[in-house]
């Protein structure tokens, strides 16, 4: 908001990345349809050489939906408006995501959602489509024909999205933050070697009465390099030899590598003395 809607003008993006954090409001319900999409217009009455949607996929997963505005392997545009869908070339929407993005269990924390849409080689189907969700690939399209050989446009929009088809469950809230676009894969947010951990408002039966987080250099757990004290009330938590120990490859340190990526896992202990299971590891983060 108040900035200008073109950056770089008069160049031509071929290979583009682009980033989002997605928040929904804990206890979401429902599967809005549209989340985001990169697009090539290439006139005043937007029509469109491609579009690589983000899209709803079955149940609560996430899906590639990348769709061609150009005849075959030729330059001739097709599509005679923005979302001229009856005209444009539907490159494949399946498999989803595993990940389930709009389940209630996924809610209430920032969810890293990343894109790419390569376009092809002029007169090649070699384009490329793809997309991570919390630091893993969750979809792919390969061998794409995304343009022909149309080349006087390259990829020049993309839009953020909360569409609902057929109207919203719910008055609930859904919350983008984190927008990138970039040539280079972006990857998560960067953090300092000691950072801060803030927890979530506690959900479940009776009260908080303690958490632990351990954190890992891989998405699996293999290696769990920090494993936190048992905490009690404190809304967060800094990564050092106050707070816990660092383990595994880390043993014997006192911060996180630099340039590493860390996923992190939680759990929590209620009033009544239980314990939850311990959350997959999520939420990665690089160290600057």
């Amino acid at each position: 908001p108040g900035g200008e809607p073109v950056v770089r003008s008069g160049e031509k993006f071929n290979d583009i990345y682009w980033r989002i954090y997605v928040k929904h409001e804990s206890g979401w319900r429902g599967t809005p349809d549209k989340m985001s999409r990169a697009t090539s217009i290439v006139s005043e009455n937007w029509q469109q050489a491609m579009i690589s949607h983000v899209w709803s996929g079955a149940d609560n997963t996430l899906t590639l939906d990348p769709a061609s505005g150009v005849a075959g392997q030729t330059d001739q545009i097709v599509t005679t408006r923005y979302n001229d869908f009856d005209n444009l070339t539907w490159l494949g929407n399946k498999p989803t995501s595993d990940f389930q993005i709009t389940s209630g269990e996924e809610s209430g924390y920032w969810v890293l959602v990343e894109a790419r849409a390569k376009l092809n080689t002029p007169g090649v189907a070699d384009g490329l489509n793809q997309l991570w969700i919390d630091g893993r690939l969750e979809a792919e399209r390969t061998e794409l024909n995304f343009r022909g050989s149309y080349t006087e446009h390259g990829i020049n929009a993309v839009f953020l999205e909360s569409y609902w088809n057929s109207g919203a469950v719910k008055t609930e809230g859904r919350w983008f933050d984190n927008f990138v676009i970039s040539t280079e894969p972006i990857g998560p947010i960067v953090s300092p070697k000691n950072p801060t951990l803030y927890k979530n408002s506690f959900q479940g039966e009776g009260e908080l009465a303690a958490w632990e987080v351990e954190l890992a250099s891989d998405f699996k757990g293999d290696d769990v390099v920090f494993q936190s004290s048992k905490m009690g009330l404190e809304e967060n938590l800094i990564i050092d030899v106050n707070n816990g120990n660092f383990t595994g490859t880390l043993e014997g340190k006192e911060s996180l590598s630099s340039g590493q990526i860390y996923y992190s896992r939680v759990r929590q202990q209620n009033s009544f003395g239980n314990w939850s299971e311990w959350s997959r590891w999520h939420q990665p983060f690089k160290v600057q």
